[in-house]
């Protein structure tokens, strides 16, 4: 695994856990979640380059730096957080599935 795409799979994650309000998608700012990650700008920007070309990502508007989860991403993190995806989205790797609220 190249590390452009170990990064993107990272940031993918982060906007995942980051981007969502409400149940909606919101584009994020890669600067925001590069920050975050402790991932310098140029490699922040080449990895989004490659998230994009995997379809895990979309960039937003004009600005190349507002960046949102691609519907079927947001689909199958959603599956995977309800539990119907036995093995979460490859992007999610290093991440656990959250807990679910105890209906109690």
């Amino acid at each position: 695994m190249q590390y452009n795409e170990i990064l993107a799979r990272r940031i993918v994650a982060e906007v995942a856990r980051s981007s969502v309000d409400g149940g909606t998608l919101q584009p994020v700012m890669l600067h925001e979640v590069a920050r975050r990650l402790k991932i310098d700008e140029a490699s922040a920007e080449a990895a989004m380059y490659r998230a994009v070309a995997e379809r895990w990502l979309i960039i937003e508007g004009t600005s190349l730096y507002r960046i949102r989860l691609t519907a079927a991403a947001a689909v199958r993190r959603d599956m995977w957080r309800l539990g119907l995806l036995a093995f979460p989205p490859l992007w999610a790797f290093p991440y656990r599935r959250p807990a679910l609220a105890d209906p109690c």
